[in-house]
């Protein structure tokens, strides 16, 4: 439809005023990187020329990937038409799409190159307005974009001066200092300052490798920020002449660097091999170091240094891995064979109890048959529930979680354990009068409290007295013991303390690993404290372990009583990782 002046009028002074604030726009992008002035230049073209999509193309003079970015929604066929477009490559010249709508929805596009042969990207724009691009728009679209181009070469432009301003500060403040070191070597000729800089060239900073420049006189005469960095030095170090690679090296390898040193001599490179150096903190760090003179005959050197921390951490997680993979095949090999054993141990036992009852049955009253027949009965009870526990742990399930008292368990074992006591060993206990109750099962129980007491009479193979206390204990506060961390609550303590052989710290560390044994061989499995360990964790306690070689040792067990271990059982329950392993 014809419009009048007035229109035109006012178009123009919209025109006018959008022109004066695309020219502002360049300012604010100062400083910015291509992909903030892409997004820039969308959110401009989009919120400012009444556009209906808007799609920004800049690429990076430096030669990096060109930087998209999308404004607004545009009728499907626009954007594919776009697409085809940029991919055949068409930036030579200004385009205009008269009509890509779809659906009765009439739109306008046109596509418009940035710089020549669209070097500086490409600006798409669309419209659902009749006249769409006129003149003005075409003016404003190649306006912003060529504002948009020019804002990614002065970035790029601005990147470059302050990488030179930096390397010309660092090279002038390097200057100063051997200006004031060495004022005779400013006196070189300029065969020897082209040498120096071919030096310096070959120090490439890569970020993966240390390189540094050396002398047989031991010095360190350039290096690498990654080189410094690996050995937690800096440049104000080297500058002032801390660094020798001699002084670095550890004493117990300077034999073998005298080697492959006199090698180098005569050669003029050294082949990699494997070293460590002194960091600036005291530690080690060990490396792969490989070197070269940097001329034959010279007598400085460039050597090349990779960081092996890393690697030699891996290696030894994998060795800690493979170690724990035997353990878990070891335990799953004794598992199948306990279970086969205890299957057919549990048919004598009942054959043991059968002749029992008929001994226990016939004996009369009274008698001392009859009490040796209670007996029996009571020891193959036991043992069949010993034999179920075993069955029950082969099957990597867990016990029978009911209130039990500790002080039974543990009076009841200690009669088992004073039968069949060497005659130079005594026994001395103090338990609570009152029940210690704990969630647990009785035969895990004792089974905790004989391997312990077992264990402490082998170890007074020379007579003593076995001192086994059992009390309530408070905790008020986290505490941390040798094996475990225990919660603020109520718990019940069980001690056990032995005058014997003691241990060494290093035996103190391993000795609740599985098939870990100090017994000569055939006399142990290394598996009873192994047990002891998974039961009083499986019931949410923990162990605390003191010894000293000739001195004895003392087994603290915590346990949670009733009060706190429904709570910790409840957890367990909820956890599928909680059965005894």
């Amino acid at each position: 439809m014809p419009r009048g002046p007035d229109f035109n009028t006012v178009r123009l002074r919209t025109a006018l005023r959008d022109l004066v604030a695309l020219s502002t726009v360049p300012a604010a992008w100062v400083g910015r990187d291509p992909s903030a002035i892409a997004v820039g230049l969308a959110d401009v073209l989009f919120g400012s020329l009444d556009l209906d999509f808007a799609f920004v193309r800049l690429r990076d003079p430096k030669g990096g990937a060109a930087v998209e970015v999308t404004r607004g929604d545009a009728w499907k066929s626009f954007p594919e038409w776009l697409q085809r477009y940029s991919a055949i490559g068409h930036f030579s010249h200004r385009e205009v799409i008269p009509d890509v709508g779809a659906g009765g929805q009439p739109c306008r596009g046109v596509v418009m190159p940035i710089g020549v042969d669209a070097e500086g990207g490409l600006i798409a724009a669309a419209s659902g307005r009749t006249n769409f691009p006129d003149e003005i728009d075409q003016l404003l679209l190649s306006v912003a974009g060529n504002h948009g181009a020019t804002a990614c070469q002065n970035a790029s432009l601005l990147h470059e001066r302050r990488r030179a301003e930096e390397a010309l500060r660092e090279a002038r403040d390097e200057l100063e200092t051997k200006v004031a070191e060495r004022t005779a070597e400013l006196r070189r000729t300029a065969a020897e300052l082209q040498e120096r800089e071919a030096k310096i060239r070959r120090l490439v900073d890569a970020n993966i490798i240390g390189i540094f420049i050396w002398d047989f006189d031991g010095r360190i005469l350039e290096a690498n920020d990654a080189f410094l960095s690996m050995l937690g030095y800096d440049r104000e170090d080297l500058l002032a002449g801390r660094l020798r690679w001699t002084e670095l090296t550890p004493p117990d390898w300077r034999d073998r660097e005298t080697v492959v040193l006199r090698e180098h001599k005569m050669t003029g490179r050294l082949h990699p091999f494997e070293k460590e150096y002194f960091r600036k903190d005291g530690s080690r760090v060990p490396v792969l170091i490989g070197a070269a003179t940097v001329e034959e005959g010279g007598s400085q050197g460039v050597a090349f240094v990779l960081d092996l921390s890393e690697r030699k951490r891996a290696e030894t997680e994998r060795l800690k891995l493979e170690e724990r993979l035997r353990q878990a095949e070891k335990m799953e090999a004794v598992g199948r064979l306990a279970g086969g054993i205890a299957h057919d141990f549990n048919n004598v036992l009942a054959g043991i109890l059968a002749y029992g009852d008929m001994l226990f049955e016939e004996a009369p009253a009274d008698s001392a048959r009859k009490r040796y027949a209670q007996n029996v009965l009571a020891a193959a009870t036991r043992g069949r529930a010993l034999v179920e526990q075993i069955l029950t742990y082969s099957r990597s399930q867990r016990g029978k979680r009911v209130p039990t008292d500790v002080c039974r368990v543990l009076t009841e074992t200690l009669e088992l354990v004073r039968g069949s006591l060497p005659a130079n060993i005594s026994v001395d206990a103090s338990t609570s009068k009152l029940p210690l109750i704990v969630i647990g099962d009785a035969t895990q129980l004792h089974q905790v409290v004989m391997n312990l007491c077992s264990n402490a009479i082998q170890a007074m193979g020379a007579g003593g007295a076995l001192h086994v206390t059992l009390e309530a204990a408070e905790i008020f506060a986290e505490r941390a013991l040798s094996h475990g961390t225990l919660r603020p609550g109520h718990y019940v303590r069980l001690s056990i303390e032995d005058s014997g052989t003691g241990m060494d710290v290093a035996t103190l560390s391993r000795i609740f690993e599985p098939f870990f044994t100090t017994k000569e061989v055939g006399r142990g499995t290394g598996l009873g404290l192994s047990l002891v360990y998974a039961i009083v964790t499986d019931l949410g306690g923990a162990i605390d372990v003191k010894s000293a070689l000739e001195q004895g040792s003392v087994f603290a067990v915590y346990l949670p009583r009733v009060e706190i271990a429904r709570a910790l059982s409840a957890e367990a329950e909820a956890s599928p990782s909680a059965s005894v392993s």
